[in-house]
């Protein structure tokens, strides 16, 4: 059925934009810092709902899927690092 492949493919152009978002936040984080990397996946991911909000075809909302996605992609990448690196590194682990 058409209707059931496309909404398969809503479904997984947010995982694929989740998988390239933790690519490129890689080497963003390393490059510009953690914070840059977290501020870059807030503003992918506020876009990203307001266009999905939004919804004027179905092109739009697939690149706004794909942005949500990439965002996640960032804030899962450099949130804890940044977490990690501003923790206290003397603290006891039990």
């Amino acid at each position: 059925n058409r209707q059931e492949a496309r909404l398969g493919y809503i479904s997984a152009i947010c995982w694929i934009g989740t998988i390239v978002g933790a690519l490129v936040a890689a080497w963003t984080s390393n490059r510009f810092g953690r914070k840059v990397g977290i501020c870059v996946g807030t503003f992918l991911v506020t876009v990203g709902i307001s266009l999905q909000s939004e919804e004027p075809d179905y092109t739009v909302f697939k690149v706004a899927r794909f942005m949500v996605g990439k965002s996640s992609g960032f804030i899962s990448n450099a949130a804890p690092l940044l977490f990690y690196e501003t923790s206290i590194q003397n603290s006891i682990i039990a």
